[in-house]
């Protein structure tokens, strides 16, 4: 008994039918940039739900998404490889397992977003340096990891369901959806892995953040500048008692700021109980 591995191909035996669950389709940009035209593509159709798209290195042209054809993409599996390319021209891309990016995602354009809307813990990963995406939406129950280098969202990362974990620093404008149950989870001791936000004069924006996914503590941040500033922050298990502290009085937290020089923050700070000393 074969089965045709490629495809989503059907191979008939006189006893039983076996179907590929999902199918490795390449663009090959024969034909156009256009993501849904079947010509583009080496299973000889648009790619599907189920499919894990690769985008390999020397084809001739790369998809880009037009309002038109191709506004609200859903796939499996994406990796774009190292001299590839995928442009979403403002559109939407779903993706059910994981992002890998080791060359280049155009995704920072005006109401683009990315979606990762897995059953699964998914990853986004790459080698890819300073990946902008306009809009990322986190819609997974069991937690989205991110391990980029310097990427960042420039309009507004929504927390739908489950966390965000981050290996490495991440730059955003706008966080939206938190709570204790959808947070930011900074698990690195690196002093660099650090959470940032650009805080307009006269506001105030909260960190969600935590070092561990059963742990959210938290940060309102404020300042007194009349321009806008940024901040960057993270949080970490420490055991007190820390110096200039009561000895039967203190929270084994640790936090650590750094921010637009010359700036005068304010810092509100949040805990749990079993923090607590």
């Amino acid at each position: 008994l074969t089965a045709d591995a490629g495809c989503n191909t059907s191979v008939t035996s006189s006893t039983v039918t076996i179907t590929q669950t999902s199918a490795t389709n390449n663009g090959t940009g024969t034909v156009s940039t256009e993501f849904n035209a079947a010509g583009n593509w080496s299973c000889g159709r648009i790619p599907l739900a189920n499919d894990d798209i690769v985008l390999p290195a020397g084809a001739p042209r790369y998809p880009v998404l037009s309002a038109a054809l191709s506004p609200n993409i859903s796939i499996k599996k994406l990796t774009i490889q190292s001299g590839a390319s995928l442009t979403l021209n403002g559109q939407n891309l779903n993706i059910a397992s994981d992002l890998i990016i080791n060359g280049t995602l155009d995704a920072n354009v005006n109401n683009s977003k990315v979606t990762m809307n897995g059953t699964v813990e998914q990853t986004i990963s790459g080698n890819s340096f300073a990946t902008g995406f306009n809009n990322l939406t986190i819609n997974n129950p069991l937690n989205v990891k991110m391990n980029l280098t310097a990427p960042t969202v420039n309009g507004t990362l929504q927390l739908n369901n489950g966390k965000l974990i981050l290996s490495l620093a991440l730059f955003t404008n706008n966080i939206t959806g938190f709570n204790s149950d959808r947070f930011i989870v900074i698990s690195s001791g690196d002093n660099t892995s650090m959470l940032r936000q650009s805080i307009p004069a006269g506001q105030s924006k909260t960190f969600p953040v935590g070092n561990s996914v059963s742990s959210y503590t938290p940060v309102i941040v404020s300042h007194t500048s009349n321009t806008t500033a940024e901040c960057r922050l993270k949080v970490f298990n420490a055991t007190g008692p820390f110096t200039g502290s009561n000895s039967d009085n203190y929270v084994n937290k640790r936090y650590r700021f750094a921010g637009t020089p010359n700036v005068d923050f304010s810092f509100t700070l949040f805990w749990n109980t079993e923090d607590e000393n």
